[in-house]
């Protein structure tokens, strides 16, 4: 870091020279464009302007879970073009694992492949919607399957329980890619009108409602696969409607940076928390309702983490 003085020239344009270092290593000259952007801040940021598309290699060594899994970080970390690669021939097991991602990874496609090899692009980056919409609409996945899946007669299969948990993980992922991006380029950063910590935040948010759909997605099919009672139905409705309600105000406060109404989501899970660990005590052997009330508690943490995220950046009381 060093400073450096401005300079006026013709009375009405401001001049700061580059380092002499970064410009060469960017491959700047003259005539060369550059991106100046401003922060919410109030600072300015310049950076090259990237014009190839990033480009990596993976060995997998023919391991149908490690292709998976570093397809997806090769995604998250801003990879345009990915070429699976093994010195063994990829097996049957591995291809199916590599299209089984690809599918999850919004944009992606395969591209080429031979016996060694699969080559996957980005055939288009994936038009993200508003990070407020997003956020939402993952609160709306998991709020819709506890309303519609946890009630005297279920109106949700196990497939429409599944294809719901897998558009809250291409979602998460979209996303994560979105915001990783952003936090290496400030550029992004700017588009997107966040400063670094609330866009880490954001990145946390969205893992945590991609957990809450997991946790509203098992309960469901615990609930399909129990012979629950109409009681037993009635006395979780208010739960559930309690889990709902928490983790909706948690996303709103997120989203309006409001700390009164995070403050009262940290008061409401504790509340809930009690119901679940009363219920849970009382009874000696875990019953599917019980295991049921656990899921709803762990949402309900989530929630509670995302609100402590609101109070920690200090919304409502830091100027």
């Amino acid at each position: 870091m060093s400073e450096r003085s401005v300079q006026l020239v013709g009375g009405s344009t401001y001049i700061v020279s580059l380092p002499k270092d970064w410009a060469q290593r960017h491959k700047i000259g003259a005539r060369s464009k550059v991106l100046v952007v401003e922060t919410p801040s109030g600072s300015l940021v310049i950076s090259p302007v990237l014009k190839k598309p990033r480009k990596i290699e993976i060995d997998v060594k023919d391991d149908p879970e490690l292709a998976f899994k570093l397809l997806t970080a090769a995604y998250l970390n801003g990879y345009d073009h990915i070429v699976i690669t093994s010195e063994e021939k990829l097996s049957e097991q591995t291809r199916l694992a590599v299209r089984k991602c690809v599918r999850r990874l919004m944009g992606l496609e395969v591209v080429r492949e031979n016996s060694t090899s699969i080559e996957v692009e980005l055939a288009a980056e994936p038009k993200v919607v508003s990070i407020e919409n997003g956020l939402k609409r993952m609160s709306s996945l998991v709020i819709t399957t506890l309303q519609l899946g946890l009630s005297p007669k279920p109106s949700l299969s196990v497939d429409t329980l599944n294809e719901m948990d897998e558009d809250a993980d291409r979602l998460n992922l979209m996303y994560s890619r979105r915001l990783r991006q952003a936090l290496v380029e400030p550029a992004e950063l700017a588009k997107l009108g966040l400063d670094t910590a609330h866009a880490f935040d954001t990145l946390t948010v969205f893992k945590f409602l991609e957990r809450c759909v997991d946790h509203s997605v098992a309960a469901v099919k615990i609930w399909l696969n129990s012979n629950h009672t109409k009681t037993e139905a009635e006395r979780l409705s208010q739960t559930i409607s309690s889990t709902s309600e928490i983790l909706k105000h948690a996303v709103d406060s997120f989203i309006s940076k409001d700390a009164e109404l995070a403050t009262n989501v940290s008061k409401r899970r504790v509340e809930l928390r009690n119901i679940v660990f009363s219920m849970l005590d009382s009874q000696s052997v875990y019953t599917s309702e019980t295991l049921l009330m656990y899921h709803l508690g762990r949402i309900a943490d989530y929630a509670a983490d995302i609100a402590e995220l609101v109070l920690d950046e200090g919304y409502g009381f830091i100027k």
